[in-house]
């Protein structure tokens, strides 16, 4: 037992890694997992950031976003819980963070071949970007006119925090994940 720091025998050294590499969310997310158990924990962990990309990914076509940016309605339990956890950072920010940014950042054209838009077209949409037009009422969420969400803010380090709910109720000891430039962190290993 070390005098300098007394709690290392707490911590264990020896646990089975688990490493894995896979495209998501438009990115490389790399997963590092220390444990004992399921020595296939990477499957779910796989999923849970699956599905949360064809939940709130603009770029998928059918996903909860996708349709609430075509629609201007949705009463997904996701996209609802996202937006209420970051309406408060909207007004702290006094609009500086604003998911309602679709429209303006699809000028860019990162699906396809990306571009540099000019001045006038960022200015001709501004408009739309006012993250008080989007509306939370009775279960359901409705965006303005020709607004569209864009969550690429938020959606990595929602899915890093998601992992890491995930695995700690596995009882996985310890995990280093990374999503794009996302890390969730926890445990020993």
């Amino acid at each position: 037992r070390s005098t300098l720091f007394p709690y290392t025998t707490l911590f264990r050294s020896d646990y089975d890694t688990e490493e894995k590499m896979v495209t998501a969310m438009g990115t490389l997310v790399s997963m590092k997992l220390y444990h004992d158990g399921d020595p296939n924990q990477s499957a779910a962990v796989i999923e849970i950031i699956s599905t949360l990309e064809n939940t709130i990914s603009r770029h998928v076509d059918d996903s909860a976003v996708s349709l609430l940016n075509a629609t201007g309605a949705s009463s997904d339990a996701t996209v609802l819980e996202v937006l209420a956890q970051c309406r408060p950072i909207s007004e702290a920010t006094g609009g500086a963070f604003d998911l309602t940014i679709g429209p303006v950042s699809s000028l860019w054209n990162f699906d396809g071949e990306p571009r540099l838009p000019s001045e006038k077209e960022i200015r001709a949409l501004l408009p739309l970007v006012d993250y008080t037009a989007v509306q939370e009422k009775d279960g359901a969420v409705t965006c303005g006119k020709g607004q569209q969400l864009d969550f690429g803010a938020v959606g990595k380090g929602l899915a890093c925090d998601l992992v890491c709910t995930y695995l700690k109720s596995a009882d996985v000891p310890g995990a280093v994940i990374s999503v794009g430039g996302s890390i969730g962190v926890f445990g020993s290993r």
